[in-house]
């Protein structure tokens, strides 16, 4: 999830130099937001008694259950998605060979897979559940991603937008018909499927001057932000459930959702932010591999508030549950980040734990 940040180290006055700094700080800059909606995420599930009842939503719910689960489930439309958009985006690469083909699987293998092995026991001990399932499935469509480079740069030496959509698309059916083989959907993760498109998208749009012009369109951002907004809210129109049915479905096979979500925060993070925000969010950002590894830990569960959150109004509910799950998450991110300097003082926990060398 962290990137290195050499960039920042090296001066220079050059157009490219210029602009490829401006990337790494609009790609660290989403990388923060992104673990602090993690962390907000889990602070409110695990602040109710029975989050399933709540976060997961179900028409049939009263309307006070329905808005205590309403900021978890606008985070979990696109939070995880944002990263993996930032990781397909910095996987693009137009003259990969073999030899680099290898030394990036061999550095992916150590910054993902190996966390993911010797992590996997923390969590459960925590939370009853084995392994971080965002470090395999990222480590999946990472390898994924050096295939299609080497395809794309092979068979599509024109760098023809069709035919990489051709490709991808090809890719993703077949898939998505492993998932319902029930020889083969054991073995097909379904992080890889569920976020083969945002990865894949931001693929392209790094490899597409076009897409980046279109994501920077004041347009785009008013389409997306106001059809997120109008799908999201179908969810609520229990008079017509047909209607949220059909754009689940279309959110199932297409991750519409996501990318609208991923769209209007790639378009706010890409054309700048306040300055002192994106300081504090690019720190968030260079710490987010040790931030989702460690939160698990220090995420408080205080039951009592949230029986006192599901008794409010609608308005009062969406911003008690704004400002206790960022308090909240503050203070856990903060020990994250002291317990992993307290650790980084061992190369070998160092690499186990964060796949830092």
């Amino acid at each position: 999830m962290r990137e290195s940040s050499c960039g920042y180290c090296k001066k220079s006055n050059t157009k490219a130099d210029i602009q490829m700094k401006e990337r790494i700080v609009f790609l660290d800059t989403i990388k923060g937001f992104a673990i602090l909606l993690v962390v907000m995420g889990h602070t409110i599930a695990w602040t109710y008694p029975n989050w399933e009842n709540i976060c997961l939503f179900n028409q049939q719910e009263s309307i006070e259950v329905m808005i205590g689960g309403v900021l978890w489930q606008i985070i979990y439309t696109f939070h995880m998605a944002l990263f993996f958009m930032v990781s397909g985006y910095l996987m693009h690469n137009s003259s990969i060979t073999k030899s680099i083909f290898f030394q990036k699987l061999k550095a992916k293998t150590l910054r993902l897979l190996l966390p993911y092995l010797a992590t996997g026991y923390l969590i459960y001990f925590v939370r009853g559940t084995w392994g971080y399932w965002f470090l395999l499935s990222l480590y999946e469509l990472s390898v994924l991603g050096l295939l299609v480079n080497i395809c794309s740069n092979h068979f599509n030496r024109q760098h023809k937008f069709i035919n990489d959509l051709l490709l991808l698309g090809v890719i993703y059916l077949i898939l998505r018909v492993f998932t319902v083989i029930p020889v083969t959907s054991a073995f097909v993760d379904y992080g890889l499927v569920k976020y083969f498109i945002p990865f894949f998208f931001g693929f392209l749009l790094k490899k597409y001057e076009m897409l980046q012009t279109i994501v920077r369109h004041p347009y785009t951002f008013t389409t997306s932000l106001v059809l997120f907004v109008l799908f999201f809210i179908s969810r609520y129109l229990t008079l017509v459930p047909p209607l949220y049915l059909v754009i689940s479905k279309l959110d199932y096979f297409l991750s519409l959702h996501a990318l609208l979500g991923c769209i209007v925060f790639f378009h706010l993070f890409m054309k700048g932010i306040n300055k002192q925000i994106e300081v504090f969010l690019i720190y968030l950002g260079k710490h987010s591999m040790p931030i989702y590894i460690l939160h698990n830990l220090f995420v408080i569960q205080i039951t009592e508030i949230g029986l006192f959150i599901l008794h409010q109004n609608p308005v009062t509910s969406i911003t008690l549950q704004i400002l206790y799950s960022f308090v909240v998450g503050i203070v856990a991110i903060g020990l994250c980040i002291l317990t992993y300097k307290f650790l980084y003082r061992s190369s070998a926990i160092r690499l186990l734990m964060f796949g830092e060398s």
